[in-house]
């Protein structure tokens, strides 16, 4: 839990976190750890974001355990959360909150690419996701230097795609 007392009665706020990934997770269980009463909305099924699709590779497994494990702190702190929630404008001002914290993740670029346009060139979150196919060979544009595109990668090999990644950098995932 946080440390330190819980604020006075007088300056508990009513905060709206929008989004349920990690980021907007651990923002909610510190909110309610410092005593302020805490709505999550999530517009998926399910708490977690790109994390909980991560966690379906395996060497992603211990995601699924630290989603579970923010999701029993927030009910122990007595955060309400709601999955299938969708946050617009005209809700979120009816919601009445004091406090207002959008943590509603990071939105997939798309590469520069003459061809980048034909169908099946595909965002690996959204075939890690179910929402798109891929071919038996992938060739994997990785756009950053973290765990993404080797994530992805893994995934398609465990389905047996023959995977290529192309780094804009001199290294693979220099920064992990």
């Amino acid at each position: 839990e946080a440390e330190g007392p819980l604020p006075p009665a007088d300056t508990r706020r009513r905060v709206l976190v929008v989004g349920a990934g990690p980021a907007g997770l651990e923002l909610s269980a510190l909110l309610a750890e410092r005593g302020h009463e805490v709505t999550v909305w999530e517009q998926g099924d399910a708490i977690g974001g790109q994390m909980r699709t991560a966690a379906n590779v395996p060497e992603n497994r211990a995601y699924s355990d630290f989603l579970d494990f923010q999701e029993r702190r927030l009910q122990r702190l007595g955060a309400t959360l709601a999955c299938g929630t969708t946050a617009t404008a005209d809700t979120i001002l009816a919601f009445g909150a004091d406090v207002v914290a959008l943590a509603t993740g990071a939105t997939p670029r798309d590469p520069e690419i003459a061809g980048g346009d034909q169908p099946f060139v595909v965002q690996g979150r959204e075939v890690m996701a179910g929402r798109a196919a891929a071919g038996d060979r992938v060739v994997l544009i990785a756009m950053e230097d973290h765990m993404q595109p080797l994530t992805i990668a893994s995934y398609l090999a465990e389905q047996g795609k023959q995977v290529r990644i192309i780094y804009q950098t001199p290294g693979i995932a220099p920064l992990v």
